[in-house]
Order: C-alpha cells, then sequence, then structure tokens
C-alpha cells in the first residue's frame, strides 16, 4: 500500500492541473515500462569513416599528375609533401612553355595554387589559381576554374 500511495498522489495532482511539490523522502516508481530512456546510446554510423579524411590533406595530392586542360591541352602538376607545387604546361601553337611555382592550399571542395614563380603571360607572382575540385579518386581528380571555362582531368602518374 505504501507503493500505491504516492503513484495515487502524483497522478491526482496532475488531473488538476496544478503542479503539487512531491513530497521529501518518497520515491515515485513509473507505472509502465517503456518510459523513454535518454542515456541510451546512439547506434553505430551505418557508413565507414573515410580513413584519407583523418590525415593531412596535402597527403593526397602528393606526387606526379598528368592532366588535360578543356580535353585539348596537356600539362603536368607536381606536388612536393611539403604542400610544393609545380604546374608545367608544354609549348602549344599558341603560347611558349609556362610554368608556375608555388605553395598548394586545399579545403573541402577547393584547391588554391599560391604563385611564387611564373614563366606564364596569363598568370603573375602573387596572385592564387582557385580550382574546386569536381571529383576525386585514388588515382584521379578532376577540378575547375572558379569561373566554370576551364575544367582540368588530372591522372596520378605511376612512379
Amino acid at each position: 500500500m505504501r507503493l500505491w500511495l504516492p503513484v495515487l498522489w502524483v497522478a491526482v495532482g496532475c488531473a488538476g492541473g496544478r503542479a503539487e511539490p512531491q513530497p521529501r523522502g518518497e520515491i515515485v516508481i513509473p507505472t509502465h515500462g517503456d518510459s523513454e530512456k535518454s542515456d541510451v546510446t546512439p547506434p553505430p554510423r551505418g557508413e565507414p569513416l573515410d580513413a584519407g579524411d583523418r590525415g593531412d590533406p596535402y597527403l593526397y595530392f602528393v606526387g606526379t599528375w598528368d592532366g588535360v586542360v578543356n580535353d585539348k591541352l596537356s600539362t603536368q602538376l607536381t606536388v612536393s609533401d611539403d604542400g610544393r607545387f609545380h604546374i608545367h604546361l608544354p609549348v602549344h601553337q599558341h603560347r611558349p612553355i609556362c610554368d608556375l611555382w608555388g605553395k598548394l592550399r586545399v579545403s573541402e571542395r577547393v584547391v588554391y595554387f599560391d604563385i611564387d614563380q611564373s614563366t606564364c603571360e596569363a598568370e603573375r607572382v602573387g596572385t592564387t589559381l582557385e580550382r574546386q575540385v569536381i571529383s576525386k579518386a585514388d588515382d584521379s581528380m578532376v577540378v575547375r576554374a572558379a569561373d566554370s571555362k576551364m575544367v582540368v582531368r588530372y591522372t596520378r602518374k605511376k612512379e
């Protein structure tokens, strides 16, 4: 009977529309077992975490990449493990050889080429080339210029 009294008292207090203070020292036992638990741990993630996302973001880019600009012009990108890059465009019918050197910066979906040296007519020292990453796989990636006029498809060169 002692267990019944506190439960009845709580039920009467709720039914009256007014909150009555709980008697001190009394323990209220829930009347049903389906009460929601707030300390239940969430289920584990369904998809595995990509191990590449946990490391240094530069490591993906390190190496030599053969590229094709707008499905026409060949290029080559080399990235060292300290984040330095070299972009080489061989001589073309309408332009001389073009080489860019500098520091690579990366974010989730954008690659930044901060230019330290340039032999290219169109790119100056102190500027930054911004390339949006369209797709990325182990041995290939596609990047697009911010103005969407240039797309470069890179393939990792096997060494």
